[in-house]
């Protein structure tokens, strides 16, 4: 069965099959869509597309179908799978630079993870101060 993505993008990613052959008295009642290996919808048979709308930034998800019949022997092989990289980008990870001087911080990070077609407008740097409270063990 050939299935492909018809819409990724940050809500959802959307992908389609085309009907199998069908021989004799099995005609398709529906599909089983599988996502990961876990089946995420049973489909009636003239749906032939399906939106997941759960994802994360950058997760990768394999889309798989199976045509089911009313004979539980005649249901088609499970597809190959189709994967697909939910769109976004990852935070780098932030690195502490010397500097020459106690009152200030250098930090530096790698270009982030992006998938395709994502691209960085601007970047955020945020600061905290934190202060600790030690307590003394021997009051």
């Amino acid at each position: 069965m050939f299935s492909f993505c018809r819409a990724c993008n940050f809500r959802y990613i959307a992908v389609q099959w085309e009907k199998p052959n069908t021989y004799g008295d099995a005609l398709v009642t529906g599909y089983k869509v599988y996502v990961n290996g876990i089946v995420e919808a049973i489909l009636n048979a003239e749906q032939m597309s399906f939106t997941f709308t759960h994802g994360k930034w950058c997760q990768e998800y394999a889309f798989q179908v199976q045509a089911l019949t009313s004979f539980d022997k005649l249901h088609s092989k499970v597809s190959d799978p189709l994967v697909v990289v939910w769109p976004g980008c990852k935070a780098p990870t932030l690195k502490r630079l010397a500097t020459h001087s106690s009152s200030c911080v250098k930090i530096a990070w790698e270009d982030p993870y992006l998938t395709e077609g994502v691209k960085v407008k601007h970047y955020r740097v945020s600061s905290f101060t934190f202060s600790l409270l030690f307590k003394n063990n021997n009051e």
